[in-house]
């Protein structure tokens, strides 16, 4: 079987036969295929958040420094989590990591000293989505720039806190079927590893 043989297996099944095909032929195009056709239009006036949204002017902290700031964000939280609608025992928080603009990032790389080949050689890679704790953002109508977000940044705030404001209003981007997938895939490979090659119960462990 080959390896997107594989994949298909693990593919969203609740897309309508068009969508599932338009997804397997994007993922078979993967990585050349990363520009305006990572989002969806459809999404940008829904009420409710989703996972992978971008939202602009969300509080963000980076610690240890005290200052907090307003900032265009890329929503972590499942959309279920996300969704108003779904009542909770106590209320939930939604979890975010902010948007830096990819140009930026690349020239504070290069004034820091690094050689230049090697900057050029990990954008490229960023772009290809083959850096495991960063995220590529292809610019398109919403999102003005190439940018990308670190999934070892997070922050989060009150869930109820984003809907002071219509989402509809304060959405940048959202994510269509092919981002969406990239997405949780990289989310995936960030915070768990399936093959880690640790036997927890090993003794050395225990008695560690």
């Amino acid at each position: 079987m080959s390896t997107f043989e594989e994949i298909k297996q693990y593919l969203p099944q609740y897309l309508s036969s068009g969508s599932q095909k338009t997804l397997f032929r994007d993922l078979e195009q993967f990585p050349q295929n990363i520009d305006k056709r990572f989002y969806s239009q459809g999404s940008l006036s829904d009420v409710n958040y989703f996972q992978g949204d971008g939202v602009k002017d969300v509080f963000c902290i980076n610690l240890p420094s005290a200052d907090i700031r307003p900032a265009p964000v890329v929503l972590l939280s499942n959309s279920c989590d996300l969704d108003q609608a779904n009542e909770r025992f106590a209320p939930l928080s939604a979890i975010y990591t902010p948007v830096f603009n990819l140009e930026k990032y690349k020239n504070a790389l290069e004034k820091s000293g690094i050689d230049q080949e090697r900057v050029n050689t990990h954008v490229a890679n960023i772009k290809k989505q083959q850096v495991s704790h960063i995220f590529y953002l292809p610019k398109n109508e919403q999102l003005t720039y190439d940018a990308i977000i670190f999934l070892d940044k997070i922050n989060h705030i009150s869930a109820s806190e984003l809907y002071k404001k219509p989402a509809s209003e304060k959405r940048i981007f959202s994510l269509g079927n092919l981002g969406f997938y990239v997405f949780l895939v990289k989310l995936s490979i960030h915070f768990t590893r399936i093959r880690e090659g640790l036997d927890r119960s090993a003794p050395q462990l225990l008695a560690s």
